[in-house]
């Protein structure tokens, strides 16, 4: 199990934001505020406003780091196999691998680039913003 910073990671575009909310490390973030541009934690799984990663834990109204290109350290929920496209899991930010299921919509956020073998487990994601639509 991994729990900590792994090596290797390759941060390519950071920007600045202010948290709407505590935002955890590690965490993907979503556009909370059109206007403002402030970023949270994802309203719901699947979120559609993924903005990047946190790159480190702030309080409410403080300025966060977002790595919004390239790769970085994201946290799982569930079982994640290197090279699966991945969507927001939960209102903690966390990634799951894109069930495709349905006609639904997934929100891809990344693909694996390592992979997870259960809930908290961390891998490194290459951050990616597409709409797959499934049938």
């Amino acid at each position: 199990m991994n729990t900590g910073s792994l090596p290797g990671i390759v941060i390519s575009d950071v920007r600045s934001f202010r948290a709407n909310g505590a935002i955890t490390k590690f965490a993907c973030v979503c556009l909370s505020n059109s206007v403002t541009g402030d970023v949270a934690l994802p309203a719901s799984a699947n979120d559609e406003d993924f903005v990047g990663v946190a790159n480190y834990a702030v309080a409410d109204n403080k300025t966060v780091e977002v790595v919004v290109a390239g790769s970085m350290e994201v946290v799982a929920s569930g079982t994640i196999t290197r090279g699966q496209f991945l969507v927001i899991a939960d209102v903690l930010g966390r990634v799951k691998a894109d069930p495709a299921t349905g006609a639904t919509v997934s929100h891809i956020v990344g693909n694996a680039l390592t992979p997870a073998s259960t809930t908290g487990d961390h891998l490194i994601m290459e951050i990616m913003h597409f709409d797959r639509y499934n049938a």
